[in-house]
């Protein structure tokens, strides 16, 4: 890898270049891992710092969150749903990797990153789709695909909150995906992707909001039409924000921060949703929805003890919940989804 604006190379040491690193923090809120005790992450322009996760003998990670223990679901699942939610994305998208318009900073001889990259399968995808563009994919630990990878694409190791171990100005293109549920400081991840972007370079920051409802008709009739939707949407806001994280850093926070840093221009942010079901009769959504309905059947398993730890419900009482939530998917008129904005600008 070459330096930004010389022939040189990044001061990145060749063992923390990886072929495969884990799970962006996702809906389930639960794909976010812990540091190691003893190691202490470096400053945004040292090399990558490395990390550690402890794991149990069927392989569940856990990590630590305000002094309590939380379990991600095993690994194999946990890939799957990542590779999943990619493939809803997509489908929504009428099988495009991106809305906003991204041509125009991804030339020839450009330089991209993508934080949080999951299992890789994004960045994978556009490195293929921009082959002249070099591309470096970034998250918390090493997951993603050793084999047959593009040769325009490496992985690397590193924690977004941590700070970004790259110097200034080093890319053309910065973009992030379902961080909501591992960043509690929206305002150091946009002034850290804002460091490392060139001038007239792109950042693309895309998320989702709380709580869940249902597009295109009124918040005063999601109760009439899907009440057990509702009340698991209500708790799994509740517990994001006894967390501590912002259930409208989609919708608000991001392109807040964009324009107040005064260093963004042509800020501009595009709505979008997740379908949690093939409700609907645009193609693209119902196909969406399709590829969608398992994963949007295991949720309330996947939040299980977030939900239960940060709103302190007892085990009959969530089962209830879980109950009437799963009623609703595939209920004529309930037509819920996942709200999803997608940020953009230029840095000036």
């Amino acid at each position: 890898m070459t330096g930004p604006d010389t022939n040189q190379p990044y001061n990145v040491q060749p063992s923390m270049i990886v072929t495969n690193a884990h799970a962006n923090p996702g809906l389930d809120g639960q794909t976010e891992y812990d540091t190691a005790s003893d190691m202490t992450p470096g400053s945004p322009t040292d090399s990558f710092s490395t990390f550690s996760m402890t794991s149990t003998m069927n392989d569940r990670v856990f990590r630590e969150d305000g002094g309590r223990r939380f379990q991600a679901q095993n690994d194999e699942q946990e890939l799957e749903r990542l590779e999943c939610q990619h493939r809803v994305f997509k489908a929504v998208q009428a099988d495009s990797n991106y809305l906003a318009p991204v041509h125009s900073s991804l030339f020839n001889g450009a330089r991209a990153l993508d934080i949080g990259c999951g299992t890789g399968i994004w960045a994978i995808e556009m490195a293929q789709e921009f082959p002249k563009v070099e591309w470096i994919a970034t998250d918390l630990a090493p997951v993603q695909r050793d084999s047959d990878l593009p040769d325009n694409l490496h992985f690397a190791q590193n924690d977004i909150t941590q700070g970004l171990p790259f110097p200034n100005e080093s890319f053309d293109f910065v973009h992030s995906r379902l961080l909501v549920m591992g960043v509690r400081n929206w305002k150091a991840i946009v002034d850290e992707i804002l460091r490392v972007l060139k001038p007239g370079g792109m950042v693309l920051m895309i998320e989702c909001d709380f709580p869940w409802g249902l597009p295109g008709v009124s918040e005063d009739q999601w109760a009439e039409r899907a009440r057990g939707h509702v009340k698991f949407s209500d708790y799994l806001k509740m517990a994001v924000e006894n967390r501590g994280y912002d259930p409208q850093a989609a919708s608000r926070t991001i392109a807040s921060l964009m324009r107040s840093s005064g260093k963004v221009r042509d800020i501009s942010q595009i709505e979008s949703c997740l379908p949690l079901w093939g409700w609907s009769e645009d193609p693209h959504l119902r196909r969406a929805g399709e590829i969608m309905r398992a994963d949007a059947e295991d949720i309330p398993n996947s939040v299980k003890i977030v939900i239960q730890d940060a709103c302190e419900v007892p085990e009959s009482r969530y089962q209830e919940i879980k109950v009437g939530y799963l009623a609703d998917l595939g209920k004529p008129g309930a037509h819920t989804a996942v709200p999803i904005f997608h940020n953009y600008g230029w840095k000036v």
